[in-house]
């Protein structure tokens, strides 16, 4: 086939390649390649090829591009810019980016961002390991996070919902005073520090962190995000709250008189009105029956009386939810029978016999009885009965709006989000088990983390919302782009390398000219 010459413009620029057509005996299709001639000149058949320009440096650009948008669109840049200089507002960029995509360990970052457009785009940024460490400290004080914190919120005005949580990060270090230890949601033994994040439902991002010492309890850190959203000026805001953060003294502290808060929290079984209302109330009628989501849910209006409060909620009944705990309680307490069996077949004394029973039991202890006279490991089936009737059943309470049913189990459905903000964090950003030497270099750590989530959050909202999620994954959307380059040439020219159908079709969602 004959070969043709194409003027292609990158960049502002005209360029003359030569395009020779070929059959592709595999896809039985006529494709192109292409060779670069030289710039325009005016004439496309007489241009002739440039002296030969040798490539000097390559950069990985293309992963970089959705972020840039990201960031132009969280207006990211300027709120860092205004706190903290050019200098450490381009190095926070730079590291929150590295952990967004490749959360590398900070050694490695100057060498993985020398590679990358990056050092280009933000060249003052400074990544020695000692300087990486001295910036770290500096970005630590709370009055840099707290005005940081305060110009996001004044930026993105975020209202509406909000859903609130905390999750453990435990560190291998010795020496920072913060790590204690507590209820360890890890369950790895380390020292760790509480985590909590409050995220907009509205805009899809976290607004707002803090750190508190490992042994600070839930209620403690809760009232502490309570009084900040208040002092950074959120009003008319609902939080959306896990039922580990229930609890008469939180809402005591939710619903102060001069500037109540919102919420939407399920009740849980310790207290004596919830479980009262969950074991006496009538809730499986016909005049209670909806649909939800393809499947049979039943759902009531109550009132339910928390300390000096009176809160109205839903009760809520799945007898298909009932059937599988019902189920799950049965396996467990015939696996757990079976094995005590075993273990107290050679013990003679009771007292002995029952502290076998409590060890291998644990919390299912309850639904286990010694017989003595009759010398056998017997079920309490008083205690299964009356499990058994709280089985599928739970209650939401909210304040504020008056919500319907399905808009209540809605709303604290959101919650995922910020359990899908842990995960991102712990799993995809390695950040889990973290290593500093000191306080202020693991709470500077701790601020990148939470810029990175930013990042992640705002991205993963634009792929759900074009749907491209249901086509890539996050690490395909990144090797696909990553084979976009810029190629700088000994003459200081800078091309890119030629974009496929596939970048196309992830890049035109983030506001990219093609």
């Amino acid at each position: 086939m004959k070969s043709f010459r194409r003027i292609k413009k990158i960049n502002q620029q005209e360029y003359v390649y030569e395009i020779q057509p070929y059959y592709d005996p595999k896809t039985k299709k006529t494709k192109q390649k292409s060779k670069y001639i030289g710039k325009y000149a005016g004439d496309i058949e007489n241009a002739q090829p440039v002296r030969k320009i040798i490539p000097k440096s390559s950069y990985s650009w293309g992963e970089f591009i959705p972020f840039q948008e990201v960031i132009r669109q969280l207006k990211l840049y300027e709120i860092l810019e205004s706190v903290l200089g050019r200098r450490d507002a381009e190095t926070l960029i730079g590291i929150s980016i590295n952990k967004a995509i490749e959360s590398m360990p900070m050694y490695a970052i100057k060498s993985w961002a020398e590679g990358t457009i990056l050092i280009k785009e933000y060249p003052e940024m400074i990544l020695t390991s000692q300087t990486i460490s001295e910036f770290l400290k500096r970005i630590s004080n709370e009055s840099v996070i707290n005005k940081i914190t305060e110009k996001i919120i004044e930026k993105h005005r975020p209202k509406g919902t909000f859903i609130y949580d905390l999750t453990s990060i435990t560190s291998y270090s010795e020496f920072i005073n913060i790590l204690e230890y507590g209820y360890n949601r890890n369950e790895d033994g380390l020292a760790q520090i509480n985590y909590s994040i409050a995220i907009s439902e509205e805009k899809n991002i976290p607004i707002m962190f803090d750190i508190y010492s490992g042994s600070i309890v839930d209620v403690s850190t809760l009232r502490q995000t309570i009084k900040k959203l208040k002092i950074y000026g959120v009003k008319d805001c609902t939080l959306i709250l896990d039922r580990g953060l229930f609890s008469e003294a939180n809402i005591d502290e939710l619903l102060q008189k001069e500037n109540p808060i919102n919420f939407i929290m399920p009740g849980t079984l310790s207290n004596k009105e919830i479980r009262k209302i969950i074991e006496t109330e009538e809730i499986e009628k016909l005049e209670n029956l909806h649909k939800y989501q393809n499947k049979t849910i039943f759902a009531k209006a109550v009132k339910v009386k928390i300390g000096k409060h009176q809160i109205e909620g839903y009760l809520y009944y799945n007898s298909e939810r009932a059937n599988k705990e019902k189920e799950h309680l049965y396996n467990k307490i015939s696996e757990l029978k079976e094995k005590i069996e075993d273990k107290i077949s050679n013990l003679t004394s009771k007292d002995e016999i029952e502290q076998k029973i409590e060890v291998i039991a644990k919390a299912y202890k309850k639904y286990f009885t010694w017989n003595d006279v009759k010398r056998r490991l017997e079920y309490q089936e008083s205690e299964i009965e009356k499990s058994k009737i709280t089985m599928g059943k739970f209650i939401l309470l909210y304040t504020g709006n008056k919500y319907k049913w399905n808009e209540c189990l809605e709303n604290y459905k959101k919650k995922s989000d910020v359990e899908q903000a842990f995960d991102m964090l712990k799993n995809d950003m390695n950040a889990s088990r973290l290593n500093m030497k000191t306080e202020e270099t693991f709470k500077g750590l701790l601020f990148v983390y939470f810029i990175s989530l930013m990042l992640r959050m705002k991205f993963n909202s634009i792929v759900s919302k074009n749907n491209l999620h249901k086509k890539y994954s996050f690490t395909e959307m990144m090797l696909e782009l990553r084979k976009l380059k810029k190629i700088q040439f000994d003459n200081g020219e800078i091309l890119t390398t030629e974009l496929t159908k596939k970048h196309k079709e992830i890049l035109q969602h983030f506001n990219f000219k093609f």
